[in-house]
């Protein structure tokens, strides 16, 4: 995006909506033989919320744009734009909160032992 350059940014954020399925999708989402097969399995094993498969789609589908200049439009900037929001959105739902949750899990009183339950 800082160098301007729609089309590339554009089919590399599918490219790092194909890595999150590569790390958050079940077997049986990695191993389907489409980027779009893939999300539909992650949105049926519940990895990726329902409202998010229309997110991921459109990223899939601009970024198959991006990638294939030839057959496709040139992608305004502000479209490529208003994508890295949505991957930036998927990010932070997928990674950053979970990880400022598990951070944010209650105290443990002193002598508690790790494997412990807490009251």
């Amino acid at each position: 995006m800082s160098i301007e350059a729609p089309n590339a940014a554009v089919a590399m954020f599918r490219n790092a909506l194909a890595q999150i399925v590569q790390d958050k999708g079940s077997d049986e989402a990695k191993k389907k033989s489409t980027l779009n097969e893939a999300v539909k399995q992650m949105v049926t094993d519940r990895t990726l919320h329902d409202g998010f498969k229309e997110w991921a789609d459109h990223v899939r589908k601009v970024g198959n744009a991006g990638a294939h200049q030839e057959s496709w439009s040139e992608i305004p900037i502000d479209q490529a734009q208003e994508l890295c929001e949505l991957v930036k959105h998927l990010i932070d739902t997928l990674y950053v909160q979970p990880g400022r949750i598990r951070r944010a899990m209650p105290a443990k009183k002193r002598g508690d032992t790790p494997g412990q339950g807490q009251p």
